[in-house]
């Protein structure tokens, strides 16, 4: 197993939970943390996070491998499991969307893969052997399948993080990022500082269209994986500009109308767990108890 997925079972679990750290966590730490809600609740647990130093230098093309091992792991985890058994998802941060992200680009390359291989498998009848073994580690379609009909809900956590950019700029003053309770000079230092960033961090992995192309797949209200969506984020948060969060449910509500919010003025990035504990319980048992109601 690869050292940035770990997987922890329990006996007729309610769920499979899969959970994504945000970056600069690690598998084990955000078991232990962020994966603990639902290892309290009798779930199987599956934690991964971003490998941070390769991701910092080349971005997402680092994270297939990861992506690979959570789709492997998870899949094995469900076959454990009775078929009424859901798949929930809950992600922190833009480390969790973009695993996210790569996840869900690497499931919806399996079928075509695999088509591909049938046919040079028949073509080449003295390959066999080899083309076996390369096939041993492919993902197939049945993973796919399995964790597309299992998925029962995607909880984000401050997440996702829209990208601001120098070459995109909006007016700074009708988003929630910074912090509206800043001082407009502050708010605007550090919004461009924060820009600045990006685009430097873009320019040096040679991902200039990163942005762009982040944002337009999370906002695709078509993706085959989305199911039933909870979002908790704050307009405190120094990493997430809620204002854009506020847009991307507008936009989904129009694929799905049960998407549920909480929505707060107070508390830092990915801390709504701790700061609104009663609610946020409460929200999470009670997706908990609809995902299991609707496998059911």
């Amino acid at each position: 197993m690869a050292s940035n997925v770990l997987v922890r079972r329990v006996s007729d679990p309610k769920a499979v939970a899969l959970v994504l750290g945000p970056l600069g966590a690690s598998a084990e730490g955000t078991m232990n943390s962020f994966g603990k809600m639902y290892q309290d609740r009798n779930c199987t647990t599956v934690t991964a996070a971003c490998p941070v130093v390769r991701f910092f230098l080349t971005q997402h093309r680092t994270l297939k491998p990861t992506a690979k091992a959570i789709i492997q792991e998870t899949a094995k985890a469900l076959r454990e499991t009775p078929n009424e058994t859901p798949l929930v998802l809950h992600l922190f941060s833009n480390g969790g969307a973009f695993l996210l992200e790569e996840l869900e680009l690497l499931l919806s390359e399996v079928p075509e893969q695999n088509s591909k291989d049938t046919n040079n498998n028949n073509n080449n009848n003295n390959n066999n052997n080899n083309n076996n073994n390369n096939n041993e580690n492919k993902l197939n379609r049945e993973d796919v399948d399995l964790i597309q009909q299992r998925m029962e809900y995607q909880f984000f956590d401050s997440c996702p993080c829209y990208l601001h950019m120098m070459w995109d700029l909006s007016p700074y003053a009708s988003d929630a990022f910074p912090n509206p309770a800043w001082r407009p000079l502050s708010r605007k230092v550090y919004y461009l500082g924060s820009a600045f960033s990006l685009t430097m961090w873009c320019t040096f992995t040679g991902s200039f269209k990163r942005s762009c192309l982040f944002w337009s797949r999370m906002a695709d209200i078509d993706r085959p994986y989305c199911k039933h969506q909870v979002y908790f984020y704050t307009t405190a948060d120094m990493h997430t500009d809620a204002t854009r969060i506020d847009e991307l449910i507008e936009k989904r509500r129009q694929k799905d109308d049960t998407i549920v919010v909480h929505r707060y003025d107070d508390s830092d990035h990915c801390a709504l767990w701790r700061d609104h504990e009663d609610e946020y319980n409460q929200v999470l048992d009670e997706s908990l108890e609809a995902a299991r109601n609707r496998r059911t």
